[in-house]
C-alpha cells in the first residue's frame, strides 16, 4: 500500500512512542545531488531542516534518522 502527502509519496513510517507517526518522504532532489531525494516529517511538527529550508539526503540516512526521532518522540495521532 502507498501513500503520498503533499510532499511526495511516503516511503516508509516509523511509529513514536506516543503512537504518532515519523513518515520518510521521497521529494524533488537537491540540485547537484540526484541522490538526496528523501525527507523525513513528524506528527510533532518536526521536519528534517537545516537552518530554514528543507534537507534531503539519500534514502538510509533519512531511514536512520526518522527512526532515531520516533523512538524518542513522544506525539500522538491527530
Amino acid at each position: 500500500m502507498s501513500s503520498t502527502t503533499e510532499h511526495g509519496p511516503i516511503v516508509t513510517r516509523f511509529r513514536t512512542l506516543g503512537g504518532g507517526v515519523t513518515a520518510v518522504t521521497k521529494e524533488t532532489p537537491e540540485v547537484g545531488f540526484p541522490e538526496n531525494d528523501h525527507t523525513w516529517r513528524c506528527d510533532c511538527g518536526k521536519i528534517r531542516m537545516d537552518g530554514t529550508s528543507i534537507y534531503r539526503a539519500d534514502l538510509a540516512t533519512v531511514r536512520r534518522e526518522a527512526d532515531k526521532h520516533a523512538g524518542q518522540c513522544r506525539a500522538m495521532p491527530r
